[in-house]
């Protein structure tokens, strides 16, 4: 698959910014004195930096089929599934059955907690009504999987037929998600029907984004996209913009609309980015590289660091705040790296050696 310049970074910058509003969220719910409620700017991105997420899962998978599709004419879908498991599974269930056993042993088993233990074996966490408490970051992994269900079945598609439903997908789920309440505004259904189910659904499920990510790369990899490269500079302004606003429309409006803006900033990205800049330091690739990792051990490494911390410091003001940032950080880096090299790897020589096609 082709190497792109500079996403690594931004994998490990988007997974840092997760982890600075978890620290004050975890703060709130054990109790702390906590700024989660008005968190400054650069503290309150962690939400869009899983849209980003999103995006950028969305347009690597969809790049990967692409190639796959034009080398052997078609695609495996039994590889596909394989390379998902491999990488993605083995973490999962680690943190899974980490996190419920420590739920169990706190609140005890009860009928709630083993229910919501059985979605997460379903990967089906986001329709869990109690999280993992060590991983509840997790939603965004079933959400992840649950489009991979779907979505490598289109690629049997002539490309103009792939371009449609790819397109076709953000509206849909956009009209999915207004028309109870449009049919409620004129009286014809209640709050119980059917449709506000799926509204409830898909305002996690962020499939729109997904598909933003993926009608990306199609269009890249088919040569159906060229902005200006001199236009790259008023994107990013327009993006410092929105994300100091951080705008807010019905039914997921404003995740479509920071969809679109971080496409683009990932073509500008890959467009101007090269082996020398300092996005592609050794530094930034291996923590992009152990991304995943970051995302799923940083609530454990913010429960260790704060059980640690909370006997010398009171966390009323700023520098036992940063302590505990930056001692948050530096045990996600070292957790995830752990488990890259003892774990992730054993995993990823079986993705290698059984799901790669020739």
């Amino acid at each position: 698959m082709r190497y792109f310049f500079g996403l690594d970074a931004f994998r490990a910058i988007a997974a840092t910014l997760v982890i600075l509003g978890h620290v004050e969220l975890v703060k709130k719910s054990e109790g702390y004195p906590n700024i989660y409620d008005n968190l400054p700017f650069f503290m309150s991105q962690g939400s869009l930096a899983v849209t980003f997420f999103f995006v950028l899962s969305g347009f690597l998978i969809t790049y990967l089929l692409l190639i796959e599709k034009d080398k052997h004419g078609t695609i495996s879908i039994h590889s596909f599934y394989l390379r998902r498991i491999f990488r993605i599974w083995p973490l999962y269930f680690l943190l899974t059955f980490i996190g419920f056993c420590f739920l169990f042993l706190s609140h005890g088993i009860g009928t709630k907690n083993l229910q919501s233990f059985y979605f997460y074996l379903a990967v089906l966490p986001n329709l869990a009504s109690q999280p993992n408490p060590l991983a509840y970051q997790s939603w965004s992994i079933g959400v992840e999987e649950q489009f991979y269900i779907f979505w490598p079945w289109l690629f049997f598609l002539s490309n103009r037929k792939l371009f449609r439903y790819m397109t076709l997908i953000i509206p849909a789920i956009y009209g999915i998600r207004a028309l109870p309440f449009l049919l409620l505004k004129i009286g014809f259904i209640d709050t119980r029907n059917f449709l506000f189910c799926l509204n409830n659904f898909f305002d996690t499920a962020r499939f729109d984004n997904m598909a933003i990510g993926g009608i990306l790369a199609f269009c890249m990899h088919t040569n159906k996209i060229y902005l200006p490269i001199k236009y790259r500079y008023l994107m990013y302004l327009l993006t410092c913009c929105l994300l100091c606003l951080k705008v807010n429309f019905s039914f997921g409006l404003q995740n479509i609309i920071y969809s679109v803006i971080f496409a683009l900033n990932i073509y500008y990205i890959i467009q101007t980015t090269t082996a020398e800049s300092w996005l592609e330091s050794s530094f930034l690739k291996y923590l992009g590289k152990v991304s995943y990792g970051i995302y799923m051990w940083h609530l454990v490494a913010i429960f260790l660091i704060l059980s640690l911390l909370k006997n010398f410091f009171s966390f009323h003001n700023k520098i036992d705040n940063l302590i505990l940032h930056f001692s948050a950080i530096f045990l996600s880096y070292i957790l995830a790296s752990l488990s890259y090299e003892l774990f992730e790897k054993k995993f990823l020589a079986l993705k290698f050696k059984y799901a790669n096609r020739a």
